[in-house]
């Protein structure tokens, strides 16, 4: 018989002995939790990982007392999407790259907020601000000619 054939069958008789020796353990090791006596049939779903969302858009109003404020998005087929999002203690406030706090939000700020939902509402986790441009001075009209 070819050496390499007789290595490669000793080698899967090795794997299946190794495979067979360790499904063969005794699973003793490990104690069974105790049922819970309220739901012994149905299992309980794993908690899940909280998912985060954003939303880029440009605030509407700031409710200051309650730190909750909207946001409206525009959308490219359609009329705008208002949102509303309530910021917590601890919501991470950004102006550019500078820390800010929830104070610094203005009305027609552009924002882009990292949020989970929670409690039936939208809590921002983040929030970026962009601050909206200075509108332009007028320029001056020009004199008047003399006649």
């Amino acid at each position: 018989m070819n050496r390499a054939l007789r290595n490669g069958i000793a080698g899967a008789a090795a794997l299946s002995a190794g495979f067979l020796a360790y499904a063969a353990a005794p699973a003793a090791t490990t104690t069974p939790a105790p049922p819970s006596s309220a739901s012994s049939t149905s299992s309980a779903p794993a908690p899940k990982k909280p998912r985060f969302h954003f939303f880029v858009g440009e605030v509407v109003e700031v409710v200051a007392g309650q730190t909750r404020f909207s946001v409206r998005e525009t959308l490219r087929d359609g009329p705008p999407k208002v949102t509303f999002f309530t910021a917590t203690p601890e919501t991470a406030v950004f102006r550019g790259k500078e820390h800010g706090t929830f104070s610094d939000l203005r009305v027609n700020d552009h924002v882009t907020i990292k949020y989970g939902e929670g409690k039936g509402e939208k809590q921002a986790i983040s929030i970026r601000i962009t601050p909206s441009a200075q509108p332009k001075a007028p320029s001056p009209a020009p004199p008047a000619p003399t006649t």
